[in-house]
Protein backbone atom coordinates (compact mmCIF):
# COMPACT_ATOMS: atom_id res chain seq x y z
CA UNK A 1 0.00 0.00 0.00
CA UNK A 2 1.43 3.36 -1.06
CA UNK A 3 -1.27 5.90 -0.22
CA UNK A 4 -3.58 7.04 2.54
CA UNK A 5 -6.99 5.39 2.69
CA UNK A 6 -10.14 7.36 2.03
CA UNK A 7 -8.76 10.57 0.55
CA UNK A 8 -11.70 12.43 -0.93
CA UNK A 9 -11.98 15.03 -3.69
CA UNK A 10 -9.04 13.90 -5.80
CA UNK A 11 -7.45 16.66 -7.89
CA UNK A 12 -6.88 16.70 -11.64
CA UNK A 13 -3.15 16.39 -10.90
CA UNK A 14 -3.72 13.22 -8.85
CA UNK A 15 -5.88 11.65 -11.58
CA UNK A 16 -3.30 12.51 -14.26
CA UNK A 17 -0.41 11.17 -12.18
CA UNK A 18 -2.28 7.95 -11.45
CA UNK A 19 -2.61 7.46 -15.20
CA UNK A 20 1.06 8.17 -15.84
CA UNK A 21 2.15 5.77 -13.08
CA UNK A 22 -0.16 3.02 -14.31
CA UNK A 23 1.48 3.33 -17.75
CA UNK A 24 4.95 3.41 -16.13
CA UNK A 25 5.59 6.85 -17.56
CA UNK A 26 7.56 7.73 -14.46
CA UNK A 27 9.80 10.42 -15.90
CA UNK A 28 6.77 12.38 -17.08
CA UNK A 29 5.10 11.97 -13.69
CA UNK A 30 8.15 13.29 -11.85
CA UNK A 31 8.57 16.21 -14.26
CA UNK A 32 4.90 17.13 -13.90
CA UNK A 33 5.21 17.21 -10.11
CA UNK A 34 8.41 19.25 -10.23
CA UNK A 35 6.97 21.76 -12.72
CA UNK A 36 3.81 22.25 -10.68
CA UNK A 37 5.76 22.55 -7.41
CA UNK A 38 7.91 25.28 -8.98
CA UNK A 39 4.79 27.47 -9.16
CA UNK A 40 3.24 29.50 -6.35
CA UNK A 41 0.57 27.13 -5.05
CA UNK A 42 -1.96 27.11 -2.21
CA UNK A 43 -0.74 25.10 0.78
CA UNK A 44 -3.28 22.31 0.26
CA UNK A 45 -2.36 21.87 -3.40
CA UNK A 46 1.39 21.94 -2.67
CA UNK A 47 1.11 19.21 -0.02
CA UNK A 48 -1.04 17.09 -2.34
CA UNK A 49 1.58 17.33 -5.11
CA UNK A 50 4.40 16.44 -2.71
CA UNK A 51 2.43 13.33 -1.70
CA UNK A 52 1.94 12.44 -5.36
CA UNK A 53 5.67 12.88 -5.94
CA UNK A 54 6.42 10.52 -3.03
CA UNK A 55 3.99 7.96 -4.45
CA UNK A 56 5.72 8.27 -7.83
CA UNK A 57 9.18 7.86 -6.29
CA UNK A 58 7.92 4.83 -4.36
CA UNK A 59 6.55 3.23 -7.53
CA UNK A 60 9.79 3.91 -9.41
CA UNK A 61 11.78 2.21 -6.64
CA UNK A 62 9.47 -0.81 -6.65
CA UNK A 63 9.86 -1.32 -10.40
CA UNK A 64 13.61 -0.65 -10.47
CA UNK A 65 16.20 -3.43 -10.52
CA UNK A 66 17.15 -4.48 -6.99
CA UNK A 67 20.67 -3.05 -7.29
CA UNK A 68 19.32 0.33 -8.51
CA UNK A 69 16.55 0.98 -5.99
CA UNK A 70 18.28 2.62 -3.04
CA UNK A 71 18.81 6.07 -4.61
CA UNK A 72 15.08 6.19 -5.37
CA UNK A 73 14.16 5.23 -1.81
CA UNK A 74 16.56 7.90 -0.54
CA UNK A 75 14.86 10.53 -2.70
CA UNK A 76 11.64 10.08 -0.73
CA UNK A 77 13.10 11.25 2.58
CA UNK A 78 14.84 14.09 0.72
CA UNK A 79 11.50 15.15 -0.79
CA UNK A 80 9.89 15.27 2.66
CA UNK A 81 12.80 17.23 4.12
CA UNK A 82 12.67 19.75 1.28
CA UNK A 83 8.93 20.21 1.81
CA UNK A 84 9.34 20.81 5.54
CA UNK A 85 12.22 23.25 4.97
CA UNK A 86 10.18 25.18 2.39
CA UNK A 87 8.26 26.93 5.17
CA UNK A 88 9.40 30.45 6.11
CA UNK A 89 11.84 30.57 9.03
CA UNK A 90 10.04 30.69 12.36
CA UNK A 91 6.63 29.76 10.91
CA UNK A 92 6.68 26.08 11.86
CA UNK A 93 6.09 23.17 9.46
CA UNK A 94 3.97 23.81 6.33
CA UNK A 95 0.24 23.06 6.57
CA UNK A 96 -0.60 19.38 5.96
CA UNK A 97 2.85 18.19 6.95
CA UNK A 98 1.11 15.44 8.91
CA UNK A 99 -0.25 13.99 5.65
CA UNK A 100 3.11 14.19 3.91
CA UNK A 101 4.82 12.38 6.79
CA UNK A 102 2.22 9.59 6.72
CA UNK A 103 2.98 9.18 3.01
CA UNK A 104 6.67 9.00 3.94
CA UNK A 105 5.94 6.21 6.44
CA UNK A 106 3.97 4.30 3.79
CA UNK A 107 6.99 4.43 1.50
CA UNK A 108 9.16 2.78 4.15
CA UNK A 109 6.48 0.11 4.68
CA UNK A 110 6.34 -0.44 0.91
CA UNK A 111 10.10 -1.00 0.84
CA UNK A 112 9.89 -3.55 3.66
CA UNK A 113 6.93 -5.28 2.02
CA UNK A 114 8.80 -5.57 -1.27
CA UNK A 115 11.78 -7.17 0.46
CA UNK A 116 9.45 -9.57 2.29
CA UNK A 117 7.93 -10.68 -1.00
CA UNK A 118 11.36 -11.20 -2.55
CA UNK A 119 12.54 -13.18 0.48
CA UNK A 120 9.47 -15.42 0.19
CA UNK A 121 10.25 -16.00 -3.49
CA UNK A 122 13.96 -16.54 -2.72
CA UNK A 123 14.86 -13.54 -4.87
CA UNK A 124 16.63 -11.64 -2.08
CA UNK A 125 19.49 -12.66 0.22
CA UNK A 126 18.66 -13.52 3.82
CA UNK A 127 20.65 -10.47 4.96
CA UNK A 128 17.90 -8.27 3.49
CA UNK A 129 15.51 -9.45 6.22
CA UNK A 130 17.16 -7.15 8.76
CA UNK A 131 17.10 -4.30 6.27
CA UNK A 132 13.34 -4.75 5.89
CA UNK A 133 12.90 -4.79 9.65
CA UNK A 134 14.93 -1.58 9.83
CA UNK A 135 12.61 0.11 7.33
CA UNK A 136 9.62 -0.89 9.46
CA UNK A 137 11.29 0.61 12.53
CA UNK A 138 11.60 3.90 10.65
CA UNK A 139 7.95 3.75 9.56
CA UNK A 140 6.76 2.87 13.05
CA UNK A 141 8.73 5.76 14.56
CA UNK A 142 7.16 8.22 12.12
CA UNK A 143 3.65 6.90 12.82
CA UNK A 144 4.14 6.84 16.59
CA UNK A 145 5.43 10.42 16.57
CA UNK A 146 2.46 11.47 14.45
CA UNK A 147 -0.02 9.90 16.86
CA UNK A 148 1.29 12.07 19.70
CA UNK A 149 1.64 15.22 17.60
CA UNK A 150 -1.86 14.94 16.10
CA UNK A 151 -3.35 14.32 19.53
CA UNK A 152 -1.74 17.54 20.79
CA UNK A 153 -2.79 19.48 17.68
CA UNK A 154 -6.52 18.67 17.87
CA UNK A 155 -7.43 20.88 20.89
CA UNK A 156 -5.06 23.58 19.65
CA UNK A 157 -6.86 23.71 16.26
CA UNK A 158 -10.22 24.04 18.02
CA UNK A 159 -9.07 27.16 19.87
CA UNK A 160 -7.94 29.30 16.93
CA UNK A 161 -8.71 30.30 13.40
CA UNK A 162 -7.12 27.96 10.88
CA UNK A 163 -4.52 29.08 8.39
CA UNK A 164 -4.88 28.36 4.69
CA UNK A 165 -4.64 24.63 4.02
CA UNK A 166 -4.55 23.48 7.65
CA UNK A 167 -6.48 20.35 8.60
CA UNK A 168 -9.51 20.90 10.82
CA UNK A 169 -9.84 19.15 14.18
CA UNK A 170 -12.33 16.71 12.62
CA UNK A 171 -9.91 15.94 9.79
CA UNK A 172 -7.18 15.35 12.35
CA UNK A 173 -9.44 12.93 14.23
CA UNK A 174 -10.01 11.00 11.00
CA UNK A 175 -6.28 11.05 10.30
CA UNK A 176 -5.61 9.61 13.77
CA UNK A 177 -7.73 6.57 12.88
CA UNK A 178 -5.93 6.26 9.54
CA UNK A 179 -2.54 6.38 11.27
CA UNK A 180 -3.64 3.61 13.64
CA UNK A 181 -4.60 1.51 10.61
CA UNK A 182 -1.25 2.14 8.95
CA UNK A 183 0.48 1.13 12.19
CA UNK A 184 -1.42 -2.18 12.09
CA UNK A 185 -0.32 -2.72 8.47
CA UNK A 186 3.27 -1.98 9.49
CA UNK A 187 3.04 -4.56 12.27
CA UNK A 188 1.47 -7.09 9.90
CA UNK A 189 4.44 -6.85 7.54
CA UNK A 190 6.75 -7.21 10.56
CA UNK A 191 4.91 -10.39 11.59
CA UNK A 192 5.40 -11.85 8.11
CA UNK A 193 9.15 -11.21 8.32
CA UNK A 194 9.72 -13.64 11.20
CA UNK A 195 11.86 -16.64 10.29
CA UNK A 196 10.00 -19.80 9.29
CA UNK A 197 11.36 -21.89 12.16
CA UNK A 198 9.71 -22.96 15.44
CA UNK A 199 10.70 -19.78 17.29
CA UNK A 200 9.82 -17.55 14.34
CA UNK A 201 6.42 -19.16 13.84
CA UNK A 202 5.55 -18.68 17.52
CA UNK A 203 6.58 -15.03 17.36
CA UNK A 204 4.58 -14.57 14.14
CA UNK A 205 1.41 -16.00 15.69
CA UNK A 206 1.77 -13.74 18.71
CA UNK A 207 2.37 -10.67 16.52
CA UNK A 208 -0.56 -11.50 14.23
CA UNK A 209 -2.84 -11.79 17.25
CA UNK A 210 -1.84 -8.27 18.28
CA UNK A 211 -2.40 -6.99 14.72
CA UNK A 212 -5.89 -8.48 14.70
CA UNK A 213 -6.70 -6.63 17.94
CA UNK A 214 -5.42 -3.39 16.42
CA UNK A 215 -7.57 -3.87 13.33
CA UNK A 216 -10.67 -4.63 15.40
CA UNK A 217 -10.11 -1.41 17.35
CA UNK A 218 -9.70 0.60 14.14
CA UNK A 219 -12.82 -0.98 12.65
CA UNK A 220 -14.90 0.11 15.63
CA UNK A 221 -13.94 3.72 14.94
CA UNK A 222 -15.11 3.91 11.32
CA UNK A 223 -18.50 3.69 9.63
CA UNK A 224 -19.35 0.51 7.73
CA UNK A 225 -18.87 1.15 4.01
CA UNK A 226 -16.22 3.84 4.55
CA UNK A 227 -13.07 3.19 2.45
CA UNK A 228 -11.03 2.75 5.63
CA UNK A 229 -13.60 0.27 6.97
CA UNK A 230 -13.21 -1.82 3.80
CA UNK A 231 -9.41 -1.73 3.94
CA UNK A 232 -9.44 -2.64 7.62
CA UNK A 233 -11.79 -5.56 6.93
CA UNK A 234 -9.69 -6.86 4.04
CA UNK A 235 -6.47 -6.54 6.04
CA UNK A 236 -8.08 -8.40 8.94
CA UNK A 237 -9.10 -11.23 6.60
CA UNK A 238 -5.48 -11.46 5.45
CA UNK A 239 -4.37 -11.52 9.09
CA UNK A 240 -6.80 -14.35 9.88
CA UNK A 241 -5.58 -16.24 6.81
CA UNK A 242 -2.03 -16.03 8.10
CA UNK A 243 -3.28 -17.26 11.50
CA UNK A 244 -4.99 -20.14 9.60
CA UNK A 245 -8.34 -19.48 11.23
Amino acid sequence: MTELVGRQGRTEDAILLDGLRSRRMFDLAVKHCQMRLADELPAKERASLVMELIKTQTTIAIFAASNERQPYWNQIDQTVEQFIQSAPVGSGPPPRTFLVRVQQALAHVAQASLIRQELAAELAPEADRERAIGELRVARKILEDLQFEIKDAIPERRRRQLQDGELTSNELLALTTNVRYQMAVCNLVRAELYQNDASGRASRIDALGQVEEQLIAVGRGVTAGDPLWWNTSITRVNCLRLLER
